[in-house]
């Protein structure tokens, strides 16, 4: 066994692979011999070295531990189990070497966390306390490690009935005069804090918090810096699972850290660890640290300390990349952190108590910089404070533009880009010209990256902002552009190229007049920029050519062609290629460009996304062994995997841009549907990217999409089975992903997805299976929505005086809203393909969900939701909905004097259809519904942007009553009425709707005089009518700013009420219907003519000219007879 432990540690190839197969041997013939050998080795503290005492250790790990792959225990014999057992226990009593030691912890921790299970090794325990009591620190050491090994992996369960021992070991070890016994004490005593369960059992364990710090402190004052490093991950990992645990301490604790931060005779590794840990508190528990007095200054003074350790290196003029090992750069994390953490209330009073100070040091650069650095940082996180601050902040960093200091002149035009963005669009729209005026005149300062960074700015105010903005400025800004792309500094250049790409998408067809200064710049470097030094430009060349190209396709479509097989001839030799990153996303942009022109590229570009798209994420292991062995049962610790975010970003944008192939080149794309469709359905489920699940929940529709695009075009699977199969294999993925969904926007499109199949196929297509599995998962993640609603709305109260926590939770809602309308389209579709499938699962599942909603306390959203999935179950169900009557038409007659639009638009428009669809059934309630629905258009300001939808909805559902519920009306009296409220002007849909009524009624005789009223007293009404429709004047004017203010409603939702001519087209077949009416009113004995001769004395020019011009088309056509 000796000769076999050296042979392995040989360097001689052939040595140490003969000894492996006398090793691989060994397992086979004789177990038995090879783990007591091993043993054996380990024991032989005389003949052999440390080092191969230490492989033997490391060999039988895996071979005794019942949980590895590798085990030889179940195969040993009883006497040899017993022999290893005592003799391991032996062995860790003798031992001397510390590394060997912890290994020998770990031997028995594996072997016995399952012997203790089954009672197999009883003297295990009582051995494990009477190490606890050994003169010997590696004897305690030994004893602790095991412990907190076999806690964790069997829980705190199997020391239960023996906790108050164990928690007075942990107690006295954490004051053991050794500090390496007290650092294993301390790792111990993190572990059983994990996986305790009773409140007094943590309560018990929060005493040992003080000893814990005092550890930390004394490993610091012997200058042990790495077990206090070990000591204060133990924290970190406390503060990020249980943050609580600190708070009986807390003032103790961050009197240790800030100590630990301050000491700047400690390796910045130690401090930036102390830093870490108040940091995730203060994330974690925000306002149980602000409670501490003074903390929060206390912190936000520690990283602005920490920002003015900057350096004035001569790697930055050179545009060398900043690495983030220095305290500066942490600190600028850090302070973000920190604002984001407390918010603007508590940082912004704290934070402009120093700017003055800082801003105004004409001593100290640094200071200078800071302050200017530290308003940009701190915007996102202070945003509802600062936005009303903004000129004043502006006023402030303006004069830094022009410091002395290149730092500094570079912080403040950061600050200012910074604004651009968090700020948007009420920065640039307000100071727009000013910033284009400091980046321009900046933008030839003597230190290109101060000169660069004003091209940031132009960046940021671009994406950020209206083009309306930009414009004005065009000129100057690309006049500067092209002199900076003569630099010789590529570093400058590739920042002018993203300048130019941001101007390009701003200012769309504006652009057209510099296309043939900058495109043949650009491709010439994509021809000709092939050297190492040059890829970042050539990709960024890439980019900037095909932005270009989206903002102006027409102008850029003669050279899209050249410019994709340009890109397609780039040599990538390195994974780490930079063009890597830019060609996918440009050959996306690409098809966008070129559309259907794209097919022919798609074999080329294809194979490369797809495999990107199918790659498994590469994963490192996180709990590398503190001595640096790899064991080799690692395969069995995947818990402890983390996933490398470059993989998976990578692998989301693959994602993305197959999406962005199938939907712009349609039939194109039917070879690779159902390979893609295989790919993406299990990854809907892809738990380490949201982007991931995000492209793959919306792909499905745009598979759908292709598929119906390639039968009509080439007629082939036009049986639809083909189609089918591949709908219901992702609709089953999309369901299944949506149930398990933690994200609630991916939720939402994944919801969506399935309303959007559903009507591309429009035709039943999912089978009873399918529509039983949809309506048992929306019923859950209804359930599900309606507690993470109530959680909301109990937060809101809560926080009810806190603008920025009610911001955030608002926002939480408008995504929870999304969810809802997405679920509910789900259910809306179900009644409308699958009526007969649906409806008895609606009943048993959906129907007290829904009915619950209609109560009046639910929010107006909520209501209006309810309401919705009632009106498309008449819509769709029709007579089948009648037995649900009695669940919704009180609410329904009930929220037409709803304080929300939207859910009075929800009722009325609801009434109009049971009216519609539902005959006698609803005939008891046409009164009622009736008075409401005139009180809804007649209430004072229903025809304001707020309310029009609604009030036109309500006017349609009065005349859908009128026409299919004609026995309860009185149409004498009713008529009037409802034409005084004709034309409509914005809901193009409900419009015709009622102008098809209209006719309908002028051209049944019975109803004719009716509507013209007794000696046609309604004649100059019915013609102004039609004239403000021919004439299309029946619109509302143009939005315009003013407006914007009126809109909102008061629960921060808008709605879009603006309509032009175009948007308000009349149904070509009213359109004729109207003009066969007007020539028949002009026929002999249908109108008095003196009544038709004072009607249209009255009419306006406009709409007589109109009425002309109609009259005119209807007389040619009946001449010409049928088409």
């Amino acid at each position: 066994m000796e000769q076999v432990l050296q042979g392995l540690m040989s360097n001689d190839n052939a040595t140490r692979a003969a000894c492996e197969l006398a090793l691989e041997s060994a397992k086979r013939a004789d177990p038995d011999a090879l783990v007591v050998g091993l043993l054996g080795c380990v024991a032989n503290t005389t003949a052999l070295q440390t080092d191969v005492r230490h492989l033997a250790c490391t060999l039988l790990r895996p071979l005794i531990a019942l949980s590895s792959k590798q085990s030889l225990w179940q195969q040993l014999k009883p006497e040899a189990k017993a022999q290893v057992k005592a003799q391991l226990l032996a062995v860790v009593m003798a031992e001397k070497v510390r590394k060997i030691s912890s290994k020998l912890s770990e031997c028995v921790a594996d072997l016995g966390a399952e012997l203790h299970k089954t009672g197999e090794w009883p003297e295990l325990l009582p051995f494990l306390f009477q190490c606890s009591k050994s003169q010997d620190p590696l004897h305690r050491s030994a004893s602790l490690r095991t412990m907190s090994e076999i806690a964790g992996d069997l829980g705190a369960n199997v020391f239960r009935t023996v906790l108050k021992p164990i928690y007075e070991i942990l107690q006295s070890s954490l004051a053991d005069p050794d500090i390496g016994v007290r650092i294993e004490a301390l790792l111990s005593t993190a572990t059983f804090l994990q996986l305790l369960e009773q409140p007094e059992e943590t309560e018990m364990f929060q005493n040992l918090l003080p000893l814990m710090l005092e550890c930390t402190g004394a490993a610091l004052q012997q200058g042990k810096q790495v077990e206090a490093r070990n000591a204060l991950e133990v924290f970190l990992e406390l503060a990020d699972q249980s943050p609580l645990f600190f708070r009986p301490h807390l003032a103790q604790l961050i009197h240790a850290t800030t100590g630990v931060i301050t000491n700047a005779a400690l390796e910045d590794g130690t401090r930036r660890l102390a830093l870490q840990l108040l940091l995730l508190l203060s994330e974690r528990r925000p306002k149980m640290m602000m409670k501490q007095p003074q903390f929060v200054g206390q912190l936000l003074q520690l990283t602005l300390s920490w920002l003015m350790e900057v350096q004035d290196d001569r790697e930055w003029y050179e545009f060398a990349d900043e690495v983030d090992t220095t305290n500066s750069i942490i600190a600028e994390e850090s302070l973000d952190r920190v604002a984001q953490a407390f918010g603007g209330k508590a940082i912004v009073p704290v934070l402009f108590s120093y700017l003055p100070t800082l801003l105004t040091n004409a001593n100290d650069w640094r200071q200078r910089y800071t302050g200017a650095l530290a308003i940009s940082i701190c915007g996102e996180g202070c945003f509802f404070v600062l936005k009303k601050h903004l000129t004043e902040i502006f006023n402030f960093v303006k004069p830094l533009t022009g410091d002395p200091h290149p730092k500094v002149r570079w912080a403040a035009l950061n600050c200012i880009g910074q604004m651009c963005v968090d700020y948007e669009p009420t920065f640039a729209k307000k100071h727009g010209s000013e910033i284009i005026s400091i980046a321009l005149q900046h933008s030839y300062d003597s230190c290109e990256r101060v000169a660069a960074h004003c091209l940031t700015v132009l960046i940021n105010l671009c994406e950020h902002s209206e083009k309306k903005v930009i414009l004005p400025f065009l000129d100057s800004i690309l006049s500067r552009v092209l002199q900076l792309l003569q630099s010789p500094n590529i570093k400058l250049v590739e920042v002018v190229v993203t300048c130019l790409s941001a101007i390009a998408i701003c200012s769309e067809e504006a652009f057209c007049k510099y296309y043939d200064t900058f495109v043949p710049w650009l491709k010439s470097v994509l021809k000709n920029a092939n050297t190492k030094e040059n890829r970042w430009l050539r990709g960024k060349a890439m980019e900037c050519l095909t932005l270009i190209g989206l903002a102006i396709k027409d102008k850029f479509f003669p050279d899209a062609r050249e410019v994709m097989e340009e890109m397609l001839r780039t040599q990538v030799v390195s994974a780490d290629d930079p063009q890597i990153g830019f060609i996918e996303t440009s050959f996306g942009r690409m098809c966008e460009v070129l559309g259907r022109d794209f097919i022919p590229f798609l074999p080329l570009v294809m194979p490369s996304a797809l495999a990107r798209a199918a790659i498994k994420p590469d994963y490192v292991d996180s709990d590398d062994d503190s001595d640096g062995d790899v064991d080799d049962d690692d395969d069995d610790d995947d818990e402890h995997r983390e996933t490398h975010t470059e993989t998976v970003e990578d692998k989301a944008a693959a994602c993305h841009v197959i999406i962005v192939y199938a939907e712009h080149v349609k039939e194109g794309f039917f070879p690779y549907v159902e390979q893609v469709a295989k790919l993406f359905v299990p990854d809907m489920k892809f738990t380490q990217h949201e982007g991931v699940r995000s492209a793959t929940g919306a792909s499905p529709p745009i598979l759908i999409d292709c598929v119906l695009a390639y039968i009509k075009k080439t007629g082939q699977h036009a049986d639809g089975q083909l189609l089918l199969q591949l709908w219901q294999y992702m609709f089953e993925g999309l369901i299944e992903a949506a149930a398990d969904e933690p994200d609630v926007e991916v939720l939402a499109i994944q919801l969506g997805s399935i309303g959007e199949c559903l009507d591309h196929i429009d035709r039943p297509s999912l089978t009873p299976e399918n529509v039983q599995h949809m309506v048992e998962k929306a019923a859950l993640l209804l359930e599900e929505w309606r507690g993470r609603r109530t959680s909301l709305q109990k937060d809101k109260r809560k926080h009810r005086e806190d603008e920025e926590e009610i911001a955030k939770l608002t926002e939480q809602e408008s995504f929870e809203d999304d969810v809802l309308v997405q679920l509910m389209e789900c259910l809306c579709k179900m009644v409308k393909y699958h009526a007969g499938e649906y409806l008895p699962l609606f009943q048993q599942k959906i129907l007290p969900l829904a009915v619950d909603m209609l109560t009046p306390e639910k929010p107006w959203n909520e209501r209006q939701k309810a309401l919705v999935l009632f009106d498309d179950l008449v819509e769709y169900g029709r007579e089948r909905a009648v037995p649900y009557l009695s669940f919704f038409v009180g609410p329904m007659l009930q929220y037409t004097a709803d304080p929300s639009q939207y859910t009075r638009q929800a009722a009325v428009f609801g009434i109009g259809i049971c009216a519609q669809y539902l005959g006698e059934a609803f005939a008891p309630f046409v009164p009622d519904a009736l008075a409401r629905l005139h009180a809804c258009v007649r209430q004072a300001d229903s025809h304001s942007r707020r309310n029009i939808h609604c009030t036109e909805n309500a006017i349609s559902a009065i005349l859908k009553i009128c026409r299919y519920q004609s026995s309860r009306v009185n149409h004498v009296e009713a008529t009037p009425v409802w034409l005084s409220y004709l034309p409509l002007r914005v809901d193009q849909i409900e419009a015709n709707r009622c102008y098809d009524v209209l006719c309908s009624f002028l051209e049944q005789p019975a109803t004719f005089q009716i509507v013209m009223g007794e000696n046609f007293s309604q004649l100059p009404r019915v013609l102004a009518i039609f004239g403000a429709i021919l004439s299309g004047e029946a619109v509302l004017p143009p939005r315009d700013e003013e407006d914007d203010a009126d809109d909102e409603d008061g629960d921060g939702f808008y709605i879009e009420t603006e309509a032009s001519e175009e948007e308000m087209t009349l149904d070509e077949g009213v359109r004729a219907r109207i003009g066969r009416i007007l020539m028949g009113l002009q026929r002999p004995g249908v109108v008095p003519t003196a009544a038709l001769q004072a009607t249209w004395a009255g009419l306006s020019e406009s709409h007589k000219v109109a009425l002309q011009q109609e009259v005119a088309t209807a007389t040619a056509q009946q001449a010409a007879g049928p088409q």
